[in-house]
Order: structure tokens, then sequence, then C-alpha cells
């Protein structure tokens, strides 16, 4: 591992001997034109904690070994396009707690390899639909503490992202995923907790029929439509914490028949309705703590 102080880089050019990782933290980086990485053997570059506020074209195109590339807490508000052209063996790429206000059509192109991408706590308002068509491999991504406040309604948000498995959106303003996650057909966890959605609707989870693990917490929950659940037959952990809902009815759950784990404390709910749980078969774990539940009278 080969630490590089601010002096260094303010020099320009000199030269570093072959390695497998490069840190540049902490380093009062502002530009990465200029910036001499070794391009033999180099396969993870670490960036964190400096000021960069850009990433142009072709500044990364000479490391063809690169896979994993770390901006975390720089001053990034600008991607160009097709910036990370070159170095498509790249599989994790974290930009997250930066200044990212939007996410273009070509933003990612070159990333087909890409597992991972970590863009919590950015700026994010806005994706172009197709801004993650070129990621055919990705598995997680993370959204987390942006900006967004709405998603396609026809799915093409997300379109090409055939391989996620994993999808956080938590801490969002959206209101709501009407028809968004249509192309996932392949996730298994979805975090949508902390979006302002007074309703799950009928169409919030078309598509998601091998999801696994949901998270819908949100105090501004106040109402769930009939049969909303009914296309998450392979659902076995549902987390339903601090919502304003009062009465879980008949037809609120039906089709989760592989649940296995219900949070849904914390919560005004005083009254389950007869045949709210008929679906539930398999069912271990309940969790109903700081709610209003008379056991013996509302079940």
């Amino acid at each position: 591992m080969i630490f590089l102080g601010s002096i260094l880089v303010m020099l320009g050019a000199f030269h570093l001997c072959k390695t497998d990782s490069v840190n540049f933290t902490n380093s009062n980086i502002t530009d990465l034109v200029g910036l001499i990485i070794p391009n033999d053997n180099t396969t993870e570059v670490h960036l964190e904690d400096n000021f960069i506020t850009n990433i142009s074209a072709n500044v990364l195109r000479n490391l063809p070994d690169l896979t994993h590339i770390y901006f975390q807490r720089n001053l990034i508000n600008q991607i160009s396009d097709a910036a990370f052209l070159g170095v498509n063996n790249i599989t994790f790429l974290d930009l997250s707690e930066n200044f990212i206000t939007s996410i273009g059509n070509m933003t990612f192109y070159g990333l087909q390899n890409l597992i991972e991408i970590d863009l919590l706590k950015n700026q994010i308002s806005r994706i172009s639909d197709s801004s993650f068509q070129w990621m055919s491999h990705l598995n997680h991504l993370i959204l987390n503490e942006n900006k967004l406040s709405n998603l396609s309604n026809t799915g093409m948000t997300f379109y090409g992202l055939d391989q996620l498995l994993k999808l956080e959106i938590k801490d969002n303003n959206i209101a709501d995923f009407s028809g968004a996650f249509s192309h996932l057909k392949n996730l298994t966890v979805l975090n949508i907790r902390n979006n302002p959605f007074t309703t799950i609707k009928a169409d919030f989870f078309i598509g998601l029929e091998k999801l696994e693990d949901l998270n819908v917490e949100s105090s501004h929950l106040v109402s769930i439509d009939d049969f909303a659940f009914s296309s998450l037959q392979k659902l076995t952990v549902l987390y339903w914490l601090g919502s304003s809902i009062e009465v879980i009815e008949t037809n609120d759950l039906k089709g989760l028949v592989s649940l296995e784990t219900f949070f849904a404390g914390y919560s005004p709910i005083n009254h389950i309705e007869e045949g709210a749980f008929s679906d539930l078969v398999s069912l271990g774990v309940l969790h109903l703590y700081n709610t209003k539940i008379l056991f013996g009278k509302s079940m």
C-alpha cells in the first residue's frame, strides 16, 4: 500500500512502483488530470477525503486492471459522459458523500462489469431513464439519503438491471413507487423506508416475484391497497415498523405465503381483522411491540 502526501501530488509527474492498491486518501487532490497512477497491476485506487469536484472523460482509461475505486467524501458534482469508458473491469465504485445532483444516460457508460455502486448521501434529484442500462451485471445499488422525489412509473429508471439483487432507496422524498421496479425480475432485497408514501399501492411491487426481504417502514404510511403484496409470494421478511396504520385489514397481507418474519411494531395498530393472517402459513416470528393490540380481543 502506497501513501502519498499532498506535497508529492502537487509536484505533478512522479513514478510509482507496481502495486495492487494505490492510496491517495486525504492528499488534497483537486483534479484527476495529471495524477499519475501506475497502469500495471493496479486493481484498487483510493481517493477518499480529497477535494475532487469532477470526473472528466479519459482520466481513468489507462487503468485496464482496475476493479475497485473509492471516491467517497469528495466534492464531486459533475461526472462527464463516458467518464468510465476504458476501465470496463471495475466491479466496485464508491461515490458516496459527494454532491452529485443528477445521473444522465451516459454517466456510467462502460461499466458493464460493475457489481456494486454506492451513491449514498449525494444530492441526486434526477435519474434519466435507462441510466443504469450499461450495468448488466450489477448486483447492489445504493441510493440512500438523496433528494429523489420520483421514479419512472414504467420501470425505465432501473431498466437493464436484470441481475440486480439488492436495491436501497431509503431516506429520499419519493411518494409513489408505482411500476418503478417492474424490470427488476431478480431483485431479492428492497429497502424503501423513510420515504413519504402514504399508501402502498397495488402496483408498487409489480415484477418482484423473487423478492425475499422488504422494508416499507414509514411514519407517513396510513393505508394499504387490497392485495398490494399479492405478487410477493417468496417474501420471507417484512419490515413495517413506525407506520400510522391502525387496522390490519383482511386483504392487506394476501399472497404472503412464504412470510416468516413480520415486524409491525411502533405503530397505533389496535385491530387485526378476521382472516388478515390467513395466508401467513409460514409465519414464525411476529413483532407487534408498542402497538395498541389487546390480545384475545382483537385477534
